[in-house]
């Protein structure tokens, strides 16, 4: 088992919640595939903000400066990351993109580090970044944290 680590605008918990972890169909913004996307880097191993929102928003965030200006980007994506939400997954449905392929990948014949839209994870000359996806497909692999603590 693996801790993975979502980061979000807001925080909404309660016991349906993981329910929401299953995957389901095709969203446009699945880059990698369908699934849950998260890092491995837990929220004190991130120098600062920026870095945290280059990695998870590179492309949009890029575009984002140049029609908004700096500030009101710095500012959106800022709130998208004001949250972090530890997920304990089974290593065997997360999938680290920078080396292993998403089903979606597999299918589409993008290697690791490759996305569906055939853009690099990690370019050259820019900070590394990672990208874990993990992909509940029954209801039955997604148990509440909530559970486990009160058998404590």
């Amino acid at each position: 088992d693996s801790v993975q680590w979502k980061w979000r605008s807001r925080v909404l918990l309660s016991l349906h919640d993981s329910a929401s972890l299953v995957t389901t169909g095709p969203k446009a913004n699945a880059w990698w595939g369908q699934g849950v996307y998260s890092v491995r880097r837990a929220p004190d191993e991130w120098p600062d903000v920026a870095t945290l929102i280059d990695n998870n928003y590179r492309n949009m965030h890029k575009r984002d400066v140049e029609s908004k200006g700096r500030e009101a980007a710095d500012e959106e994506y800022s709130s998208r990351v004001a949250y972090c939400i530890p997920l304990l997954a089974n290593s065997a449905i997360c999938y680290d993109v920078s080396i292993q392929q998403t089903p979606e990948m597999q299918k589409e014949g993008k290697p690791p580090g490759v996305n569906l839209a055939g853009k690099l994870l990690n370019e050259r000359g820019q900070p590394e970044r990672q990208c874990v996806v993990i992909r509940a497909q029954r209801e039955k692999e997604v148990g509440h944290a909530s559970a486990v603590l009160l058998d404590t």
